[in-house]
């Protein structure tokens, strides 16, 4: 008897348009629409997740469903590039660790690849006197002034960062965490200020917040044009959800992904969908 091949499971995508609403705890935006959202239910072998993805204004080749999608279909295209910015006092390769799971599931869809942000940080438990050359490393992408709410330090970190785009580039997204994630939408920002030549397409902001300083304020006048992906914690006590969500009405596009833990990126199969799917949209349209 001839052995009969199973096709991939297929995922079916269902989406609709919500209201646009006012963003009136945005301080960088007094009276800013948050840009409509369709809201997408993924179902498929992993089960029922909903994404809210960036309705009026999307670029064509982002955020919109057309029929039936195979999620793990495999493209002919080479992976993406993506470049990773740790938390605050995590370091590159700690934080490689930390996404190893993350480099799994986007396996043959992108290449993960880490910088590391320039400022040392002493660590809290470190005794008085101790001097960093004597205490495990960890690492910021600015170093807060709480009487001025500075950042001091953010543009040598803006300078690395273009600096390894121009050594280990080109890179199609960028990806951060917690303050890295800060740090990738002042960047983004920065980028369409025409601070510097374009160098992403698209942002994964996880557990992300707007920048307080106020020197970095104006790069957010305007909403920022790249895709957006953000991974919002129900219950993150570090960056709170109204916090995450505050970010993403900065940027023109955003898809909002939800998942009920903390400050973490979670990788869960519904959230591996929502990455994949993300992901590979920007693939197929390089």
């Amino acid at each position: 008897m001839a052995n009969r091949t199973s096709s991939p499971p297929t995922t079916r995508l269902m989406m609709k348009t919500t209201t646009s609403t006012t963003a009136a705890s945005c301080d960088l935006h007094p009276g800013h629409t948050i840009p409509h959202f369709a809201v997408v239910t993924i179902l498929g072998r992993f089960g029922r997740t909903a994404v809210r993805i960036g309705g009026a204004g999307s670029p064509s080749d982002y955020g919109q469903v057309r029929g039936e999608t195979r999620m793990m279909a495999e493209l002919t295209s080479p992976p993406l590039r993506i470049l990773c910015l740790h938390g605050f006092r995590q370091h590159a390769s700690q934080f490689r660790g930390k996404t190893a799971a993350l480099k799994r599931v986007l396996k043959e869809v992108a290449d993960l690849d880490y910088v590391q942000g320039p400022h040392r940080v002493m660590p809290l438990s470190a005794p008085e006197g101790t001097t960093l050359d004597e205490v495990p490393l960890q690492c910021a992408w600015w170093l807060l002034d709480d009487a001025t709410l500075e950042y001091r330090g953010w543009q040598a970190s803006v300078d690395l960062i273009r600096d390894v785009v121009k050594e280990r580039g080109p890179f199609d997204g960028i990806l951060g965490f917690s303050q890295g994630a800060c740090m990738a939408a002042v960047y983004c920002a920065a980028q369409q200020a025409n601070q510097f030549d374009n160098a992403f397409r698209f942002a994964i902001l996880a557990g992300g917040f707007v920048p307080r300083a106020p020197d970095l304020q104006p790069l957010f006048s305007t909403p920022i044009a790249i895709p957006s992906l953000h991974i919002v914690g129900d219950t993150d006590t570090m960056v709170p959800p109204e916090v995450s969500m505050h970010l993403s009405t900065c940027f023109a596009s955003p898809a909002v992904h939800h998942h009920p833990g903390g400050h973490f990126i979670p990788t869960a199969p519904d959230s591996a969908v929502v990455y994949r799917q993300f992901v590979q949209a920007h693939r197929q349209s390089r």
